[in-house]
């Protein structure tokens, strides 16, 4: 009898090691499916900040108007808030500050020589600025850039304006913290902001509309046409596909002429470029390997960039790159093209037709890139 009961504790000790072992074992693995789950939202969150990351990298290439880095939901300053102090040089090395403005209300707008909307707007303002002028509002445009590039896009479009000089690694007054280019406020004669910022080419020149004629002028034939006048958009519209590539001769960084006709029998990849487009150096050396593989099948990658050659040159040593790079300047042929972001492409076949819309950012021509042309498709 003592040998069965005995029999019976050793079963139910073992039964209990068994059980012990099961449960062990189910919390590890428990354990192990809760450590791979948090290591799968890990990799999830880890993917997500990275699309982030390069989205918010892309809205800087993509937009030439942004300067990098910086966010673009900020609304501005309130009505009524007195801009904070400043002194920066203006074309000439002078420092200026905000008392040298007191008594003059302005139009105080952030600006940049190589944004394409500001060249875009320049000739607008040129026309209407002394109708401004007639109503006490000066031009004062906090801009980047050096003092050459700023003095050349004045005098190109005969506009009269103060130049304050930002650098460009210099944080940005608290009035434009988080904003592109163009923006601008109108500032009263005490120096407050005296209406919502503005942001655009088109809202800036709603704005100056506004003041005009609140001092009793006429409307503005560039801003309320009649309906048969032509009015050139503030915006350009990039060119749709079937339509004919529009030709352009253009210098290389070595100051040879190059015509894109010159590549007619060929499909073109037609890169619009900056030296200053963290996307564009991401992809340019893509644009190389494309240039690698196919040179001797029919596929030419062309970029057009702009700037100094100088720069250029450098640019292109650096990233190893043996396509052509022809300098547009400013923006004359992206006007053409209607896209004034950087890296934009467009794909033309043998016979000069765009066989796509506009691909704007390094996925999207790259995509673009991988297309297969057939011969004579337009």
């Amino acid at each position: 009898m003592l040998a069965g009961l005995f029999a019976v504790i050793v079963l139910l000790q073992a039964l209990i090691v068994v059980i012990a072992v099961l449960a062990f074992y189910h919390v590890i693995k428990q354990q192990g499916r809760m450590l791979n789950r948090i290591d799968t939202i890990e990799d999830r969150l880890n993917f997500v900040y990275r699309s982030v990351a390069r989205l918010e990298k892309q809205m800087d290439a993509d937009n030439p108007s942004l300067p990098p880095s910086m966010p673009t939901d900020l609304s501005g300053l309130t009505v009524g808030t007195e801009i904070a102090p400043f002194a920066l040089p203006d074309l000439d090395g002078t420092l200026r500050g905000w008392d040298s403005f007191r008594g003059q209300k302005l139009l105080f707008m952030h600006w940049n020589p190589g944004c394409g909307f500001c060249d875009l707007l320049a000739p607008d303002l040129a026309r209407i600025q002394n109708l401004l002028k007639a109503q006490n509002v000066h031009l004062l445009l906090l801009s980047y850039g050096d003092a050459l590039s700023n003095r050349q896009l004045l005098e190109e479009h005969g506009l009269n304006a103060t130049v304050l000089l930002m650098q460009e690694d210099a944080a940005p007054l608290s009035a434009f913290e988080g904003q592109g280019t163009p923006v601008a406020y109108l500032v009263e004669e005490q120096g407050r902001v005296a209406s919502p910022l503005a942001r655009g080419a088109h809202p800036i020149l709603t704005l100056t509309k506004e003041v005009i004629q609140a001092g009793g002028a006429q409307p503005l034939p560039l801003l309320e046409p009649e309906p048969t006048a032509v009015v050139r958009e503030p915006e350009p519209q990039a060119l749709k596909a079937g339509t004919r590539a529009p030709i352009f001769t253009l210098t290389d960084v070595e100051g040879n002429s190059v015509s894109l006709d010159s590549y007619r029998g060929k499909s073109v990849l037609l890169v619009f470029s900056d030296p200053d487009c963290s996307s564009c150096e991401t992809l340019a050396p893509e644009l190389e390997r494309i240039h690698q593989a196919h040179r001797n099948n029919g596929r030419q990658v062309l970029m057009v960039g702009r700037g100094d050659p100088n720069v250029n040159r450098a640019k292109i040593a650096q990233q190893g790159l043996t396509f052509p790079v022809l300098l547009q300047r400013r923006w004359e042929v992206a006007r053409k093209y209607g896209t004034l972001a950087t890296p934009a492409a467009f794909l033309l076949n043998e016979e000069g037709i765009l066989l796509r819309d506009v691909a704007i950012g390094v996925d999207a021509i790259l995509a673009l890139a991988s297309e297969r042309v057939a011969v004579s498709a337009g």
